[in-house]
């Protein structure tokens, strides 16, 4: 009952054919015929047989080299299957469906890394065929998920026969399971595709838990006689405080035939669990049919939502699992859980722990080959992408029927792994890591991961440090011990954490967590503008210094032509920055960044100009020539310029806002011109003085273009400021 349906060969005609007294006819049939006969009616063994005859006359019949392979699959001999398939798939014509066979093989066999160039092949020349790329891309990652050997601690169980034992649930201190074992008190019925000759039909036993290593302990559930078929039960589970069952059964009213099988699908009952641990009051779930299976059925804590796996109609794949509601006493229409859980391949098993957290058995998610345990939490209404449960849980072959028990971190899984003792074995396990995923992003931009960024991952209990780095999508992977606080510290040039995760495991059960680790990009800038007291306008070529008062450094930047300089500054530190020019007093101010990570800090300074004289000169309407009342101004000037030999000048002209920028820019440069001239004629050196023109662009008042002004009103902005600098301070200045 691995799959969803059990299959009885309608054996009359195939019997009439291997009988000591068939007829005449059938004894003319060829190998190749009688075989493919066989292989029709899932009669592998047989089928096997004849195509290795028809080999032995013909050894390049490619489709009877298949059918060998095939057959060695059916009858789980997948190193078998591998040695022919390596024969076909180089072949000129083989079929894209043999190269896929021939990966699935290789990675059920353990072979990755062949796998994994087929896989590619078939992506590169057939698509994504029967899920090709999720499994090309687990097998990109196998080494995360066979990345520690104990991950689990894995013990097979001393109560397993040499035929199968699966489906593991707790009742009480009884462990109990489905098992083909023989009973020495019953009929035995075998159905006729079993692999081995003493495989026989499914029942329920029962262990108690303190003699699960006492395999002489194991009994049947006695679950009363009326229960007790010839047929088929498959997994089941205890609900509503173990006063209630819902359990697999096939049922041989409920069939249909393929290729000359006849099928018998599997059905859903319920029942009560009376106190002498007999069943009763048996009712079927309403969407058991006799076009499909419903089986390895689970439910919530108060049985409100089952959830199950079937191959019904509409589905993704082969078999999907579904879930119904209970609701006023009806179940409700079965709900396919997405492809976050389902692919285009085979679901089973599904087993849900503490009403979110859902496990189950697949072969479409990639995985190490056959069937593998996923992960998935429920979470707003719908499940979360699938995870691997990883090696040493999973292995290359099926893993399956997964139980957790109270303690979250221990538990039972079903596999037919080759050093087990039987088809399918019962394992043990100890889950002795909680596995971690993350991200690092951006505080301010989620959908931006920060790649690189160094991990500290610190375990307070035993003082130990991990270190990792997020990949190239920014992300990470850590396993964790149980019972432990960590904090998690991450650094990255250019960024800030706000603060350190903590991150406890104390509450943990086994399965996964995914977290988030937030980082400030360093886009916390201080800027401004260094202006000048008296002129009001920006200085150019200013120095501006910022020094971290805690470790000292220092950058510094000049002033361009708009006066502005900016820096570059980090979140929870404090600042020192200083403005200083020639002729001008130095100024700066503190600059504190506590819990400051993102945006523009604008400060402006304004400097202290540091002078003996000055003087203010004005020009005539359209004149660069000041006129005759600018003397005496311009003689004091003189003077003290010649009593201050280290003194420079400066002078700033300017013009009224009639007539165009350019021209009244030209006119205010040859005001300064005038200037400069007349004091360079009277003996001044032209290296002590300097001076610029600044048109109509730094007015005194409103007479912009475009406003009405008087004659008086525009007379104020025709002007020359002349200043006598000294780099003394004032106070020094005789």
């Amino acid at each position: 009952m691995k799959h969803l349906a059990i299959t009885i060969v309608l054996m009359s005609c195939l019997t009439q054919l291997m009988a000591q007294g068939a007829n005449i006819s059938s004894l003319f049939k060829s190998n190749m015929s009688k075989a493919d006969e066989a292989f029709h009616y899932l009669d592998y063994r047989t089928a096997q047989y004849y195509y290795l005859k028809e080999l032995d006359k013909a050894p390049d019949n490619k489709q009877a080299q298949l059918r060998v392979a095939e057959c060695y699959l059916k009858l789980d001999d997948s190193s078998s299957a591998e040695s022919w398939l390596a024969a076909l798939v180089d072949s000129v014509g083989t079929e894209p469906k043999v190269k896929l066979l021939y990966a699935e093989v290789l990675r059920k066999n353990g072979n990755y890394s062949e796998a994994k160039k087929w896989y590619q092949r078939i992506l590169d020349n057939h698509g994504n065929m029967m899920g090709s790329a999720l499994k090309l891309a687990f097998l990109k990652n196998i080494d995360y998920y066979q990345r520690n050997p104990e991950l689990y601690e894995i013990n097979s169980l001393v109560i397993n026969s040499p035929q199968s034992e699966f489906s593991p649930q707790l009742k009480g201190n009884q462990l109990i399971f489905v098992s083909s074992r023989k009973q020495e008190t019953m009929i035995q019925y075998q159905p006729s595709t079993a692999h081995n000759d003493d495989e026989v039909m499914l029942k329920y036993f029962e262990v108690p838990l303190d003699s699960i290593e006492i395999s002489e302990s194991v009994h049947p559930l006695a679950y009363g006689d009326l229960l007790k078929s010839k047929f088929h039960d498959g997994p089941l589970w205890f609900y509503s405080e173990k006063k209630k069952v819902v359990f697999t059964r096939n049922n041989p009213k409920n069939t249909s035939v393929k290729n000359g099988a006849r099928l018998i699908n599997l059905e859903i009952f319920f029942a009560d669990c009376n106190a002498d641990g007999t069943w009763a009051n048996v009712q079927a779930f309403p969407f058991n049919s006799e076009n499909y299976s419903v089986g390895h059925p689970t439910l919530n804590a108060n049985g409100t939502s089952i959830y199950f796996a079937s191959n019904m109609p509409g589905g993704f794949g082969k078999s999907d699992i579904y879930v119904s509601h209970l609701r006023d006493g009806k179940w409700s229409a079965p709900e396919n859980l997405g492809p976050e859980v389902n692919t285009a391949e085979e679901e089973f098993y599904p087993y849900l722990h503490n009403d979110s957290t859902l496990f189950f058995a697949s072969t479409g998610l990639g995985g190490f080959g056959g069937l593998d345990v996923y992960i998935s939490y429920r979470q707003h209404g719908s499940f979360t992408n699938a995870v691997n449960m990883g090696a040493p849980l999973n292995s290359a072959h099926d893993d399956f029927s997964i139980l957790i028990d109270d303690s979250g971190r221990k538990g039972y899984i079903a596999s037919n792994r080759p050093e087990g003792l039987g088809l399918d074995d019962l394992y043990a396990f100890t889950s002795n890591y909680y596995f971690v995923t993350g991200s690092v992003y951006e505080h301010m931009d989620s959908a931006k991961t920060v790649l690189g960024a160094s991990i500290s991952v610190f375990n307070a209990e035993d003082n130990q440090t991990t270190n990792i780095t997020s990949d190239e999508n920014g992300e990470f992977k850590i396993d964790l011990l149980y019972d432990k606080n960590y904090t998690f510290t991450v650094k990255k040039d250019g960024y800030s954490q706000l603060e350190p995760l903590v991150y406890s495991t104390y509450s943990k059960g086994i399965g996964y967590d995914s977290i988030k680790l937030k980082l400030w990009k360093h886009e916390l800038f201080v800027k401004g503008k260094i202006y000048s007291n008296e002129s009001q306008s920006v200085i150019e070529g200013a120095l501006v210094t910022i020094t971290n008062t805690a470790t000292g450094t220092q950058q510094s930047v000049q002033t361009g032509t708009d006066g502005v300089y900016a820096f570059l500054v980090y979140p929870n530190e404090k600042y020192r920055i200083d403005a200083t020019n020639e002729g001008f007093l130095p100024e700066g101010y503190n600059l504190n960044t506590d819990n400051i990570y993102y945006g523009e800090l604008l400060n402006d300074l304004v400097l202290e100009e540091v002078f003996v004289d000055k003087a203010t000169v004005f020009f005539d309407v359209d004149k660069y020539r000041f006129s005759t009342e600018a003397y005496p101004e311009l003689a004091d000037i003189l003077k003290t310029l010649k009593r201050f030999p280290k003194s420079t000048l400066n002078v700033t002209a300017h013009a009224d806002s009639r007539g165009t920028v350019e021209y009244n820019q030209k006119l205010s440069d040859r005001r300064v011109a005038t200037i400069l001239n007349y004091f360079a004629a009277n003996g001044i050196n032209k290296f002590r003085m300097k001076g610029k023109g600044f048109g109509e662009s730094l007015l005194l008042n409103t007479c912009s273009d475009g406003v009405d002004c008087g004659e008086d009103d525009h007379s104020k902005n025709r002007r020359a400021e002349i200043k006598v600098q000294t780099t003394a301070p004032p106070n020094e200045v005789q």
